[in-house]
Protein backbone atom coordinates (compact mmCIF):
# COMPACT_ATOMS: atom_id res chain seq x y z
CA UNK A 1 0.00 0.00 0.00
CA UNK A 2 2.77 2.33 0.69
CA UNK A 3 4.43 1.61 -2.58
CA UNK A 4 1.22 2.83 -4.36
CA UNK A 5 0.59 5.92 -2.55
CA UNK A 6 3.83 7.05 -3.45
CA UNK A 7 3.57 6.42 -6.84
CA UNK A 8 0.62 8.30 -6.76
CA UNK A 9 2.38 10.84 -4.63
CA UNK A 10 5.25 10.90 -7.30
CA UNK A 11 2.70 11.47 -10.24
CA UNK A 12 0.42 13.99 -8.41
CA UNK A 13 3.77 16.17 -8.04
CA UNK A 14 5.77 15.20 -11.06
CA UNK A 15 8.69 14.00 -8.81
CA UNK A 16 11.24 11.92 -10.05
CA UNK A 17 12.45 8.40 -8.61
CA UNK A 18 15.44 6.74 -8.89
CA UNK A 19 15.81 3.11 -8.31
CA UNK A 20 18.50 1.49 -7.11
CA UNK A 21 19.56 -1.47 -8.96
CA UNK A 22 18.84 -5.29 -7.27
CA UNK A 23 22.42 -6.09 -5.38
CA UNK A 24 24.02 -3.00 -5.98
CA UNK A 25 23.72 -1.02 -2.26
CA UNK A 26 26.75 1.16 -2.91
CA UNK A 27 24.26 3.59 -5.58
CA UNK A 28 22.68 4.73 -1.89
CA UNK A 29 25.77 4.65 0.30
CA UNK A 30 24.35 7.12 2.79
CA UNK A 31 21.33 4.99 3.28
CA UNK A 32 23.49 1.87 4.07
CA UNK A 33 25.51 3.97 6.29
CA UNK A 34 22.55 4.79 8.31
CA UNK A 35 21.11 0.90 8.16
CA UNK A 36 24.55 -0.08 9.37
CA UNK A 37 24.68 2.77 12.16
CA UNK A 38 20.90 1.91 13.26
CA UNK A 39 21.55 -2.03 13.17
CA UNK A 40 25.02 -1.73 15.44
CA UNK A 41 24.08 0.74 17.99
CA UNK A 42 20.58 -0.09 18.19
CA UNK A 43 19.03 -3.20 17.13
CA UNK A 44 22.02 -5.51 18.19
CA UNK A 45 22.16 -4.11 21.32
CA UNK A 46 18.92 -4.99 22.47
CA UNK A 47 16.09 -7.91 22.84
CA UNK A 48 12.53 -6.45 22.40
CA UNK A 49 9.79 -8.29 24.14
CA UNK A 50 6.91 -6.80 21.32
CA UNK A 51 6.19 -4.21 19.06
CA UNK A 52 5.78 -1.64 21.35
CA UNK A 53 8.77 -1.93 23.21
CA UNK A 54 10.79 -1.86 19.99
CA UNK A 55 9.23 1.04 18.71
CA UNK A 56 9.96 2.66 21.94
CA UNK A 57 13.45 1.98 21.44
CA UNK A 58 14.25 2.86 18.26
CA UNK A 59 12.08 5.85 18.70
CA UNK A 60 14.53 6.87 21.71
CA UNK A 61 17.55 5.96 19.30
CA UNK A 62 16.41 8.08 16.43
CA UNK A 63 16.58 10.96 18.80
CA UNK A 64 19.06 10.69 20.84
CA UNK A 65 20.96 10.25 17.19
CA UNK A 66 19.90 13.16 15.41
CA UNK A 67 20.19 15.26 18.42
CA UNK A 68 23.12 14.62 20.75
CA UNK A 69 25.27 12.23 18.56
CA UNK A 70 28.11 14.52 17.27
CA UNK A 71 28.46 13.13 13.24
CA UNK A 72 31.79 14.10 11.33
CA UNK A 73 29.83 14.86 7.77
CA UNK A 74 28.76 17.78 9.92
CA UNK A 75 31.42 19.59 11.17
CA UNK A 76 31.29 17.43 14.64
CA UNK A 77 28.01 18.43 15.48
CA UNK A 78 24.61 17.17 15.91
CA UNK A 79 22.30 16.62 12.92
CA UNK A 80 19.43 18.69 14.53
CA UNK A 81 21.99 21.39 15.16
CA UNK A 82 23.65 21.31 11.69
CA UNK A 83 19.48 21.36 10.44
CA UNK A 84 18.80 24.36 12.56
CA UNK A 85 22.02 26.86 11.95
CA UNK A 86 21.39 25.93 7.63
CA UNK A 87 17.82 26.64 8.58
CA UNK A 88 18.58 30.17 9.84
CA UNK A 89 20.85 31.13 6.88
CA UNK A 90 19.65 32.65 4.04
CA UNK A 91 19.91 30.37 1.11
CA UNK A 92 22.11 33.34 -0.96
CA UNK A 93 24.53 33.22 1.86
CA UNK A 94 24.54 29.13 2.63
Amino acid sequence: MTSHAVLRWRQDTDVGGHYIAHGKPMQNAFWESSKGQLRDECLNEYIFGNLAEARRIIQNWRIDHNTETPHTSVGGLARAVYANLNRNTPACLA
